[in-house]
Formats: structure tokens, sequence, C-alpha cells
């Protein structure tokens, strides 16, 4: 299978499927185009209280949570697609990502790596608003039509958060994923997938270590 793969640039033109097909194109894209990016600022995860008297949370691990791809900021997003010609635009407003679908390869990802030994043992959080209009119809492709955010934890296979609708039309609304990481995984990936018709939108990312009582 051929990548696709774009280095982060202002206005980048940035899947999953039945699950036995998706997760064996994933394995071939994440293994073979990752890449590494340094938290916000370089700086350490520092605890802070939330809103539950029982749990704390990190800052925000995530590079770039506006999109803007400010050189500064070091590797943050990157996008890849299945293969050929270019089949999705992303751009961003103000903080606001869009993907679109252009072409008509299945498949798209637009993904963030953090890597860190403090990751290993540690329950993260991965959330993010999102608003689709990405209908499933008509039919592009062979695997299922949906739009949303994905983990994955080093070698393991992809994630895609459990959030309904993930397909067709829907409003603002805020998705959050919950994984447990294994001893010695200090390289994670998040991100958003695109694999229906029409756009996909998203807006505060974000990554934290979580800690509960």
């Amino acid at each position: 299978m051929t990548i696709v793969e774009k280095a982060p640039v202002p206005k980048l033109n940035v899947f999953l499927g039945r699950w036995q097909l998706v997760f064996l194109s994933f394995f071939f894209v994440w293994g073979f185009t990752a890449c590494g990016t340094a938290p916000n600022q370089g700086a350490e995860a520092v605890f802070h209280a939330t809103k539950t008297d029982s749990c704390r949370s990190s800052d925000n691990l995530l590079v770039d949570p506006l999109f803007t791809n400010d050189p500064a900021l070091g590797r943050g997003w990157r996008m890849a697609q299945h293969t050929g010609d270019l089949s999705f635009d992303v751009s961003a407003d103000e903080g606001t990502l869009k993907i679109e679908r252009i072409g008509e390869e299945p498949w798209m990802l637009y993904r963030q790596t953090v890597q860190r030994d403090a990751l290993s043992g540690t329950t993260l959080r991965y959330s993010a608003e999102i608003k689709g209009d990405a209908p499933g119809e008509p039919l592009l492709h062979g695997f299922d039509h949906v739009a949303g955010l994905y983990i994955k934890a080093g070698r393991e296979r992809a994630r895609l958060a459990d959030h309904q609708p993930n397909v067709g039309h829907w409003d603002w609304q805020t998705v959050a994923i919950e994984e447990q990481i294994p001893l010695g995984v200090t390289s994670i990936r998040v991100g958003f997938v695109h694999q229906a018709g029409g756009m996909l939108w998203a807006r505060n990312p974000s990554l934290t270590i979580i800690d509960c009582d």
C-alpha cells in the first residue's frame, strides 16, 4: 500500500472501515509514517484540580491545538491518506479545522504523535469538539463511511471514538476517548479520521493524563 504523507503547511490538502480491513490498512500507515512531537512549549505535564474532587488532569500535551501549523511549534499535525491523488483538503480558520473530501481515495488521517516516558502506565483522555456534514450515501468505497476521532497507543490497534452520530449531519458536540496505556508504551497517536463524503470540522483538541483516586 502506498501512503501519501504531507508535512504541515498553513493549508493542507490532509479512516476506519470494516474493522478487519481498516486495522490491516492502518497497521501500514502508522507503522511506517510515525513522527514524534513535543508537548506544548516543551513543558512537563503539570497536574491540577479538575471539576471533580476525585480526579486530576495534566495540561494539554498536544502541540498547536489551534491548528496554526506554525513551524515554531515543532512537528505537530500531519496528514496521511490511503494512496493516489490528493483526495482531502484541510484548512483552519481561527482554531477550527475543516477537512473536506475533494477526490476518490477512501480515507485520510490528520494526526499528531506524542512521545514521552511519562505516558507509560497512565490513563489518557483525548477529546475534541467536532461537527459533521459527512454523508454516508452514495457509497464511495468498500469501507464504513464514518468520520471522527481515534487514538492509537504504541503498536496496539487504533480505536475510533465511540460517538454517535459519526456519519451524516450533526452540530458541534464534544467527543472523548479514555485509554489505559500499557506499561512501557511511551508513544501515543491521536487525531481525526475522515472516510465519508463531505466535510468534518474540529476544534479544541486536548490530550491529557488523568489521575482519579
